[in-house]
């Protein structure tokens, strides 16, 4: 009699199976924070994929679910694969490169010491170095081509705040790298690193379909945001769209010196290389602590295993890559949704890698984090869209007649910013394909902005006697051309 009751025991009592623990985990999270938008994670062990969940909506209005073939925007995930590109094209010993070496025609300023800084330096966000110009150009407006490029490169300014040595992140010397790489980083990328891994469904370049991006904290939560990545905006510090499957087999290769499906498709030599630190630095991104910075890799420790990760950030999109080598284990999660997905990332890493390495008591802890989360986000949501109402609301504070603000700004490598409207229509601010409301800041011949959605930002006037001499935007001085009067 004794046997079978065991036998029934042990039925009722055990877990149910990880892939079962996992979905329901993420549609429950999902449901309490009513997600519409998508997601698609995928649980790596040794070589193997041990779970695959695609939950939400690549596009909401057409119901377009998320399926293994959904490729979304990865952001700076790029800078991992980019790296591996530059060590398999150029070769180790390029690390030790400069600046100047690897471009020997362009007119660097002294002061940056183009002749001292590596390679190595640029891809450890170390070289000291500011270049607002490059990065915007190559990753927001789309206003560049190879001439104005090189000439951003000649303008690069040390950094006053991070001397070379010191690590601040930046997306400044992949955008710098790129420009080294023949005939472009985008073919260089898929001839070093996507086709031998066979991430065939991973591209630098828009696809025809993609997930759309959207915002939790945007009034229109279910809308796609209006600013998308277009085949300018692709930059090697962030220009990638992918699959999570593929994503699935860097983790594999990165986990198993370059391995993946039995045979060697990238040398053991770059996989250890880039997973080597090389920067040192005291920080934490949600969860995860951050103590080095490899070649294109977060390390730190993360529940008691040394782990490697990368997280990506822009409007719409906040995906997801970490690895532990030691406990052969792995993560992917790709979504679109950006300001929300900040913080259920690391619920959903710290469930699902807590499955993968067998903790106790893990719903209810997470349970716990969940209802702690919800209850603040909501809160947080709410007072922004107040804050926003209240800038709607808000006097201007221009020195002059409004009409003299606007009309059309020029900077010689940036474009032009025009600036259009009035009190009683209101103001409208447009820089090549990027374009937002005005509302003012509260400041002296000053405005507000979103030209990206979810980043405001402060736009002053020069005015001086009388007159509007510029706008200034980001630590670019935009002259007046043709203002109205």
């Amino acid at each position: 009699m004794s046997l079978p009751l065991i036998a029934l025991a042990l039925t009722l009592t055990a877990e149910p199976p990880l892939e079962l623990r996992m979905d329901h985990f993420i549609d429950n999270l999902r449901q309490d924070f009513a997600v519409r938008s998508g997601m698609a994670v995928v649980m790596v062990k040794g070589d193997k994929v041990i779970y695959r969940g695609n939950f939400g909506y690549a596009d909401i209005a057409a119901q377009k679910a998320v399926t293994d073939d959904t490729r979304f925007y990865i952001a700076s995930i790029t800078k991992p694969l980019f790296t591996l590109a530059w060590l398999q094209a150029k070769g180790p010993q390029s690390l030790n490169s400069t600046l100047a070496e690897q471009f020997p025609a362009i007119p660097f300023a002294p002061a940056i010491e183009a002749d001292k800084v590596t390679v190595k330096e640029l891809l450890t966000h170390s070289a000291g170095l500011s270049g607002d110009l490059l990065e915007n150009a190559v990753a927001i407006t789309g206003l560049h081509d190879q001439p104005r490029r090189r000439q951003m490169l000649s303008l690069l300014t040390v950094n006053p705040q991070a001397p070379r040595g010191q690590f601040q992140y930046t997306n400044l010397g992949y955008d710098i790298l790129g420009e080294a790489l023949s005939p472009d980083w985008q073919q260089v990328l898929t001839d070093q690193v996507l086709r031998p891994l066979g991430m065939t469904h991973t591209s630098a370049s828009v696809p025809a379909e993609a997930a759309l991006p959207y915002s939790f904290f945007s009034a229109q939560r279910y809308q796609p945001l209006y600013l998308k990545k277009t085949q300018q905006t692709l930059h090697p510090a962030g220009g990638v769209f992918a699959t999570s499957g593929d994503m699935a087999k860097l983790l594999a290769a990165e986990l198993n010196q370059g391995r993946i499906d039995g045979r060697q498709a990238l040398p053991a030599g770059i996989i250890a290389l880039s997973q080597t630190p090389a920067v040192s630095l005291e920080a934490k991104r949600g969860d995860f602590a951050r103590t080095a910075y490899a070649l294109g890799w977060y390390v730190g420790q993360y529940k008691g295993h040394r782990t490697y990760h990368h997280f990506g950030s822009f409007d719409g999109f906040r995906p997801h890559l970490s690895f532990m080598p030691g406990a052969g284990l792995g993560l992917v999660i790709l979504d679109n949704e950006s300001e929300l997905n900040d913080k259920l990332t690391d619920l959903i890493a710290d469930y699902g890698y807590g499955l993968m390495l067998g903790e106790a008591h893990l719903d209810a802890r997470l349970g716990q984090r969940q209802q702690a989360l919800k209850a603040m986000v909501f809160g947080y949501r709410q007072k922004l869209l107040a804050k926003e109402e209240a800038y709607r609301q808000r006097p201007y504070q221009f020195s002059q007649d409004p009409r003299r603000y606007t009309g059309r700004y020029h900077h010689p490598l940036a474009g032009d910013i025009v600036v259009t409207g009035s009190l009683a229509k209101g103001f409208h601010l447009s820089w090549g394909p990027l374009h937002s409301a005005v509302t003012a800041y509260g400041e002296r011949d000053s405005i507000r902005v979103k030209l990206r959605p979810t980043h405001p930002q402060v736009v002053r006037f020069e005015v001086a006697d009388g007159k509007v001499n510029a706008l200034l935007l980001g630590g670019m001085r935009f002259e007046a051309l043709a203002l109205n009067e």
